[in-house]
């Protein structure tokens, strides 16, 4: 199984759809903008953007709200307004202002832009792709080439993804995010060598990037570097990365899963063993722990062991085959041959090319 850590949709995150604008837009509008708003309102919007900032949106909506009031044409006020509603996930009035904000300065291309992302967050790729290459040719910004290329990459379009990030990358090489992007991509390519470089890159840029520690210990350990393999998830599991979403606390277990998998290839099985249960310990239904916790207890003999261990992956991930595959190994070896052949016929059924189970179920005499 795979060891690289992706995000949802094995997609890099975007830019950022709900990000504060940019000034240098602001400035483009010159006097449709906020130089128009009475001392009053610029206060009142100062606060918001503050609110904003500190991640309070009910309060940063409500004071906006009553800015919109009194000034209902100002792009920049209901530009961020839509921002505010979209990070509280009230898309369709986040949507609105977008347009509304779009349609009061058409050379705005934040709200466009923050458009598009919405799109996207609503599972329209299309248009998202459609509106970000109309706003490339009058913006040409960084971010906007690499969120299509996130955009491509959603919609299969990989080489054009690939290109994205490598473009965003040369127009801003300073950028930690891009450079992971572009990395991670290269790896799913089957261009490892390649990968380790961009990972590189973007752990110089972001000492504190978990994922490209991860991934890059990942792609090291793949062309068979484990001790440097080890330093990176080792880097990993130091970094105090606060993550809110299950997915990115995941990488923890993920990176011990993976320096455990790396321990184990050198023939330490114990040191192994310990990073699969500390993996665990982070997220108790952590199919791939398991799953190669079973591997160890097979290879040293302990066969009971191995089929729980088993037995807790494809609980965990019913979709694994050579999880099923390898209980039926097991359960062989401790003579429950009927079990076996029920573990060897899932495993086809989810995997019919898989050859060794095709092998193993003939062996006791069953058929597909």
């Amino acid at each position: 199984m795979s060891n690289l850590k992706t995000k949802i949709n094995a997609l890099p995150a975007s830019s950022g759809a709900a990000r504060l604008f940019s000034l240098a837009f602001c400035l483009s509008l010159s006097l449709s903008g906020l130089a128009c708003l009475a001392q009053g309102e610029n206060e009142l919007f100062s606060s918001a953007q503050q609110r904003y900032a500190a991640q309070d949106f009910a309060g940063a909506a409500s004071e906006l709200e009553k800015l919109v009031a009194r000034e209902p044409n100002n792009p920049q006020v209901v530009s961020l307004l839509g921002q505010t509603y979209h990070r509280m996930g009230r898309l369709d009035l986040a949507r609105a202002n977008y347009e509304k904000a779009a349609g009061l300065a058409p050379d705005f291309a934040e709200p466009r832009y923050n458009l598009a992302m919405l799109l996207l967050d609503q599972g329209n790729p299309s248009e998202a792709r459609r509106i970000l290459l109309e706003l490339l040719p009058k913006a040409n910004n960084p971010d906007y080439v690499h969120d299509l290329g996130v955009v491509d990459e959603k919609l299969g379009q990989i080489q054009e993804a690939e290109q994205c990030y490598s473009k965003a990358c040369q127009m801003m090489p300073t950028n930690s995010q891009f450079h992971y992007s572009l990395a991670r991509r290269l790896y799913l390519d089957h261009q490892v060598e390649q990968s380790v470089g961009e990972y590189q890159k973007a752990i110089e840029l972001d000492p504190n990037n978990l994922d490209a520690h991860n991934n890059l210990g990942v792609a090291l350990a793949d062309l068979g570097h484990y001790p440097e393999a080890i330093e990176q998830y080792q880097a990993a599991l130091k970094i105090n990365g606060n993550y809110p979403e299950a997915q990115q606390n995941l990488g923890y277990a993920q990176a011990h899963t993976s320096l455990g998998i790396t321990y184990f290839k050198q023939g330490n099985a114990d040191k192994a063993m310990s990073e699969y249960k500390k993996a665990l310990d982070i997220d108790p239904n952590f199919g791939d722990a398991y799953y190669n916790m079973g591997l160890l207890l097979q290879g040293r003999g302990a066969t009971e062991q191995a089929v729980q261990a088993y037995q807790a992956a494809v609980r965990c991930t019913p979709n694994n085959a050579k999880a099923h595959n390898n209980l039926g190994v097991a359960y062989h070896k401790l003579g429950k041959n009927d079990q076996a052949q029920s573990e060897y016929k899932e495993a086809l059924k989810l995997k019919p090319d898989l050859a060794e189970a095709r092998q193993n179920l003939q062996e006791i005499g069953g058929t597909p």
